[in-house]
């Protein structure tokens, strides 16, 4: 990122705008922005790809009035009206065609007030040994543990299991729903645990633990597979209750960071087999953002640990699971053996997986020339570097994802308040040089001026939906430059851009603050749906 603001700096002051590079660590950047602290014009943050955000409601939502303001996840602060009122509509929408249409109503209107500036999607990408393993199951999501499609798919050649790499916060504690990291608790509730439902190889959601599900008034009904947890007690309705429970009463409790207070408003088990999730109203995006999520928990074994009481302080011993392989051992923040489960309802893998914890990607990487891990994460560059060892020992695997770095123009204060003027830093960025510098080319230029990036995200609009930033990834400076003067914008003698004569300068809100005087807010900065 630091490389990418270095390139991105001297296009901008080809504007006729000083620039300050600030480096900050993401709690402090963090705490600025949801607080409106305004000590910055432009962050500069990144995205990650997991299965929750495969729905467009947390690209759409953030962004709404009653977001911005202190304590809000609006990162930018836009406050617009237009744009807030299909954004809170489309996640109560059930009918997928209809969903989509909102989304893309709300996307365009975000893209053409130019409310973020993206630069690069990053590639998802990994590197394997072709002698020791065979992969399968990689589809558009890539190698990563929210595609347990992969792991379950691929075959050890050489090995009983395949030998992985893992970060040490995933195996230091075994109440893995305490873990903080959306990555590092994923191996706990996609491979040892397994949800009612999951995005497939290629996005599609499926179901998992749940044979099928069923929509009635806004309710979600779940039928149960034939399956059964690693101690071979059948999973039942009951099961899954207790899991949405206890990950409610850890939300509550402030132990579980990934959790938040559930959308629905009751749970009712119709029969052992048969489970109904009740919604005062409907909530589209419930089955990616929460039934995919979490994995079913084995409700005596955690209510005999006394999980329900203090859901911080929970450790379970023995592991029992409900996911596609179990554990077999486990030494603690150093090494994870993961044999196969043959009473999974949905995935039949043949064989383990072994993780091993290497602090240091130099040692994953040593590790990995050694041929003593089959797979490692790597970028083209580190993958060109392998290659000059093992040539065509290993194969680099990589797909387009929506993970990547945006920047995030700050709406509510000068002179980043202006969409001209951020139209203008959108523009003037040389994608292309930041894509072979950075990336090594393997990434993807994103021109529109939308989170939601056309062709790489599941419910992208169209492109010709939204505003583009410039014509190709080169950018271009005086297309940037036309458009500022355009708007009222000039320059001085000394080429320093200046405001429009009639601007005004004054903040959209004051900091800190919630805003509130416009149509869909009410006086406490609350959405106020339209007649």
């Amino acid at each position: 990122m630091e490389e990418m603001l270095n390139l991105m700096q001297p296009n901008w002051e080809e504007l006729g705008i000083q620039v300050e590079l600030v480096p900050k660590d993401i709690g402090t950047s963090a705490s600025n922005i949801y607080s409106d602290g305004r000590d910055s014009h432009v962050a500069f943050w990144a995205i990650a790809q997991n299965p929750p955000r495969n729905d467009p409601d947390e690209f759409v939502r953030q962004f709404s009035a009653d977001s911005a303001g202190k304590g809000g996840d609006n990162l930018v602060h836009m406050v617009n009206c237009d744009y807030t009122h299909p954004a809170h509509e489309q996640s109560h929408i059930l009918d997928e065609e209809e969903r989509q249409a909102t989304v893309n109503e709300a996307a365009s209107i975000a893209s053409e007030e130019n409310y973020l500036i993206p630069t690069i999607a990053e590639p998802v990408s990994a590197v394997y040994l072709t002698d020791y393993v065979d992969v399968a199951g990689v589809g558009d999501q890539g190698i990563t543990v929210h595609n347990p499609q992969f792991y379950v798919e691929s075959t050890p050649t050489q090995n009983d299991s395949i030998r992985l790499t893992i970060a040490p916060i995933t195996l230091e504690t075994t109440n893995f729903l305490t873990i903080a990291g959306p990555l590092n608790i994923a191996y706990w509730n996609k491979l040892v645990h397994s949800p009612l439902v999951t995005a497939n190889a290629n996005f599609e959601l499926e179901p998992t633990i749940a044979s099928d599900y069923t929509f009635e008034d806004g309710d979600i009904t779940f039928e149960l597979g034939d399956g059964t947890f690693h101690n071979g007690d059948p999973i039942t309705a009951e099961d899954v209750k207790f899991t949405f429970d206890q990950v409610a009463r850890g939300a509550e409790a402030g132990a579980y960071p990934q959790a938040s207070p559930p959308p629905y408003s009751g749970i009712e088990i119709v029969d052992e087999r048969t489970i109904t999730f009740e919604f005062d109203t409907p909530f589209a995006p419930a089955l990616q953002k929460t039934f995919q999520k979490w994995g079913i928990l084995h409700k005596q074994t955690w209510v005999d640990g006394g999980a329900p009481d203090n859901p911080g302080e929970f450790e379970f011993d023995p592991m029992v699971g409900s996911g596609p392989f179990k554990v077999n051992e486990m030494r603690s923040g150093q090494y994870w053996d993961l044999e196969a489960h043959d009473g999974h309802p949905k995935f039949d893998p043949d064989h383990g997986l072994v993780f091993t914890v290497y602090r240091e990607s130099q040692a994953s990487e040593q590790a990995f020339l050694n041929e003593e891990v089959d797979i490692i994460n790597a970028s083209t560059t580190k993958a060109n570097r392998l290659r000059e060892d093992l040539g065509d020992q290993m194969e680099l695997v990589q797909v387009e994802s929506y993970s990547g770095n945006l920047l995030y123009p700050q709406h509510q204060m000068v002179p980043t308040k202006f969409s001209a003027f951020r139209h203008a830093l959108g523009a003037a960025i040389n994608r292309q040089r930041l894509n072979e510098i950075v990336y090594s080319g393997s990434g993807t230029p994103v021109l529109s001026a939308s989170m939601l990036y056309p062709g790489i995200h599941p419910a992208a609009p169209p492109e010709e939906e939204l505003t583009q930033f410039a014509e190709d990834a080169s950018g271009n400076i005086e297309a940037a430059r036309t458009a500022l003067r355009e708007a009222g914008w000039g320059w001085d003698n000394n080429g320093n851009l200046h405001y429009p004569p009639d601007a005004d300068l004054s903040p959209v809100f004051p900091q800190g603050e919630q805003p509130t005087d416009f149509p869909c807010l009410n006086a406490e900065g609350e959405y106020v749906p339209p007649e």
